[in-house]
Formats: structure tokens, C-alpha cells, sequence
């Protein structure tokens, strides 16, 4: 199982969302990334000085 941790930047971000989307957030997270056994499976890797990270359309 995965676990999704923000950093403190993405801490802050998160907070200055709107209510509707960090409720899309949230729920994208807690469906999609955490407590599945590969959340890569809907996501892409990113290239170049990003390698290593991914990205999930929401």
C-alpha cells in the first residue's frame, strides 16, 4: 500500500485551494493513489530533472 505525504510547500499550496478542490484533491488521493497496491497505473512518469516523479490528471 502507498502513502501520499506532502511537503511543506505543497502543504501551503494545498491550503490557499479553494474548499471544491481540495475536496477533488482529497478524494482523487484517498481513491486513486492511496490504499491501492500501484497507484502508477493511471499516472505518468515525468522526464528529465523531474525523472523519478510522476503525474496524475485530475
Amino acid at each position: 500500500m502507498y502513502n501520499v505525504e506532502f511537503t511543506q510547500t505543497a502543504a501551503k499550496q494545498y491550503a490557499k485551494l479553494d474548499k471544491f478542490t481540495q475536496e477533488m484533491l482529497r478524494t482523487f488521493i484517498n481513491k486513486n493513489l492511496e490504499g491501492t497496491d500501484n497507484p502508477r497505473i493511471i499516472g505518468k512518469p515525468l522526464k528529465g530533472n523531474l525523472r523519478g516523479l510522476w503525474r496524475y490528471e485530475i
